[in-house]
């Protein structure tokens, strides 16, 4: 029954609290594990460990980016596994959670399932940005699930000792990896690349190498990707690398684990070594898509550098392929190099496809 008032209506104030509940069957944990994993979910989510069960659904508790990724670093800390940002919105339960700790403890995963969906879906290989992983591409990933099978090809050089250097060498092994897993013997196939910033220039080096080898179905998505001419260099080159990784630090440690920034900030130099270059032939058949953020970045310290790119229509692009109409170019005017990908997934429509 219902607490009623005096007048017949229903007493507000005389109901209990409400208290926030999965309609997922409660199975208690099984081993310590098991009761460590669910009591991490509930540390994050702010729940009662004790009414947390293995088949619980993270993001049907409330759940969301930024707790995923502190979720993930706890998990990584503590148990010395290699959890990816994107496994939490495919994996969700700390059943599936506790299995992947497992294997991943002392392997890194070069390629991350970035979205639950169809496997007759479309392939889209989202190639990591520099001083990240690709788990930056996650809330993309999602708001493309009915369009794309979305793959994140992960930060090699973040998480092994020994660099690959050179831009042609990443994206190799790279695409002979995903070859290998996902079978384009067919040189009709649709190949389809993302990639922000650095991500974008890997993507069109891969493009590269696989019109030397008979490929001529590609397209490439690049997310505010800038192709560093000489004068870019000599910008970059005299910019203040410590303020970059000061401030990276500062705004990387309010959400990632600090050994994680730590990680991407000895990282900086092999990073900044393979921007600096270019593709090793000029694209023929590679059809280009170009989101160019409008917006100075929050911490640039060069108006000069911020003023030199915004005015090159295609972000020097147009220097690595043959003809200019390859390339289709998209004004983000509200977006800046950080925040672009952030801007598309709020717009609504992403226009990406």
């Amino acid at each position: 029954s219902l607490p009623l008032t005096i007048n017949g209506k229903l007493d507000r104030k005389a109901l209990p609290d409400p208290e926030f509940t999965n309609t997922d069957n409660y199975v208690a944990p099984r081993n310590d594990l098991e009761a460590q994993v669910c009591a991490i979910y509930a540390e994050i989510l702010g729940l009662n460990s004790k009414k947390l069960g293995i088949h619980h659904d993270f993001f049907r508790l409330g759940g969301n980016s930024i707790m995923a990724i502190k979720l993930v670093s706890k998990f990584n800390n503590l148990y010395q596994s290699h959890l990816k940002v994107a496994e939490i919105f495919s994996l969700k339960s700390p059943l599936n959670l506790v299995n992947a700790i497992h294997y991943t403890k002392d392997e890194f995963q070069l390629f991350v399932e970035l979205n639950n969906t169809s496997k007759d879906k479309p392939l889209m290989l989202m190639v990591h940005p520099g001083y990240a992983g690709c788990e930056v591409y996650t809330d993309l990933a999602d708001k493309l699930k009915e369009e794309y099978l979305c793959y994140g090809i992960d930060n090699y050089n973040l998480y092994n000792s020994e660099k690959i250097l050179s831009l042609n060498a990443l994206s190799k092994h790279y695409l002979e990896a995903a070859k290998e897993k996902f079978n384009f013997k067919n040189k009709n196939t649709k190949i389809t690349l993302l990639g922000w910033s650095l991500g974008g220039l890997i993507s069109l080096e891969i493009a590269c190498i696989l019109e030397s080898q008979g490929y001529t179905n590609i397209q490439a998505f690049l997310l505010d990707t800038v192709v560093r001419d000489e004068a870019l260099l000599e910008m970059f080159a005299n910019s203040n690398k410590q303020l970059l990784k000061e401030e990276m630090l500062k705004t990387m440690s309010k959400t990632y684990d600090l050994n994680y920034v730590d990680r991407v900030i000895r990282n900086i130099d092999t990073e900044d070594i393979i921007v600096s270059e270019q593709t090793t032939r000029k694209l023929n058949y590679t059809n280009v898509v170009l989101y160019k953020a409008m917006q100075k970045n929050s911490f640039e310290n060069s108006n000069i550098r911020h003023e030199y790119i915004k005015q090159l229509k295609y972000n020097n692009v147009d220097k690595l392929v043959s003809h200019n109409s390859q390339i289709t170019v998209i004004n983000v005017d509200e977006a800046s190099h950080q925040t672009i990908i952030k801007i598309l997934c709020v717009g609504g429509n992403i226009q990406i496809g």
